[in-house]
């Protein structure tokens, strides 16, 4: 090995730290621009590492490169690599099959990154909770604007949207979307809407258009199988028990959730029928009453957590805002409480932002 060599590997392995950790602020950063220079950072690190035969270092270069250029990344994606390369690093100048080993075994999760555009808050927390699984990340917006300029900070590999999202419609927004090229991977988008809407301009046409019937939710994620070439675990229920002694509010209850898909509800009079049917089958969630007959909710709820633990997650409702300032329900872990009376649509809303929370 000639002395240029060895001489350049030197100050390429005392310059090596020094890139580590500017890789580690540029992931830290997370911005376009970071992102960018994150790029040329591995870019260069493969040349450098390829052309001076640091085939380990090289190897991990190339692993995640092919991560940020491939699919939107998160820092843990990468994180586990540049660990073995500070391993390679501090046992240098010994052997490393182990860590060759351990880089080759290496299973970094890729989501797929999903942005729905909707104004309807039911409905977005509803598709959220269909689509959300480990191949799949979620971010909600609300409006056309705020979607658009989430796209132009991070990149996503679909966007859902539905036609009515504020100033910055949805065909609008497709043809924003189609028109942005500051990303690598070209962003899919899909509309929902009803069957009878207009002809779409031909810089506005989605990538899929999904109608708007009573089995909308499951056309989603059979475009989404089609789109990405994949396929997803079926979907999960959410199943919700309600504890609650008054015929009206379970029937409210009813009706709030009888059209949600993948929402499995069962309404309990008395906590021995809601114990019987956690025995039976534990729930997503549970919501207590705080006052059903004679018995007290928060007799209920350390009930449920002396039997079951804290796994099931539990939100209060009671006619009496007084009740939710109590130290008593402070000092729980409840997911949160919801007041009465409430509209069906209110209700359903209002459980869908706490399982959010969780």
């Amino acid at each position: 090995m000639n002395n240029k060599l060895v001489k350049t590997q030197e100050e390429f392995l005392k310059n090596l730290p020094k890139r580590m950790m500017r890789i580690e602020e540029l992931l830290d950063l997370d911005t376009l621009k970071s992102k960018r220079e994150l790029r040329t950072a591995f870019d260069d690190l493969i040349s450098l590492s390829g052309s001076m035969g640091f085939q380990f270092i090289y190897e991990a270069a190339l692993r995640v490169r092919e991560i940020i250029t491939d699919s939107f990344y998160e820092k843990t994606h990468i994180m586990p690599i540049l660990s073995l390369v500070k391993d390679y690093y501090k046992n240098l100048p010994h052997e490393h099959k182990d860590l060759v080993e351990a880089l080759k075994s290496l299973d970094i999760g890729h989501k797929l990154q999903v942005l729905i555009v909707e104004s309807n808050q039911i409905t977005a927390f509803h598709l959220k909770k269909i689509l959300s699984s480990s191949e799949i990340s979620v971010t909600i917006s609300d409006n056309g604007l705020d979607a658009f300029q989430k796209i132009v900070e991070k990149y996503y590999d679909l966007v859902i949207t539905g036609i009515n999202v504020g100033d910055l419609d949805g065909v609008s927004l497709i043809g924003a979307i189609k028109s942005l090229r500051k990303h690598d991977k070209y962003t899919k988008t899909m509309l929902i809407g009803p069957e009878e809407f207009q002809a779409l301009p031909l810089s506005c046409v989605p990538d899929s258009i999904v109608f708007t019937d009573e089995n909308f939710s499951h056309a989603i994620v059979e475009n989404i199988e089609v789109l990405f070439e994949t396929k997803f675990e079926p979907l999960k229920d959410c199943t919700i028990y309600f504890l609650d002694d008054d015929m009206d509010t379970l029937n409210l209850i009813e009706t709030s959730f009888s059209k949600m898909d993948n929402f499995k509800i069962a309404l309990c009079h008395s906590s021995d029928e809601l114990f019987k049917k956690m025995r039976a089958s534990k729930p997503s969630l549970v919501v207590l009453d705080l006052m059903i007959g004679n018995e007290s909710g928060l007799d209920v709820y350390q009930g449920i957590r002396k039997e079951f633990g804290v796994e099931v997650p539990i939100v209060f409702i009671s006619a009496r805002e007084e009740d939710f300032k109590g130290q008593e329900i402070s000092k729980t872990d409840a997911l949160g409480w919801i007041g009465k009376p409430f509209s069906p649509k209110s209700l359903a809303n209002d459980i869908l932002k706490l399982l959010e929370i969780k």
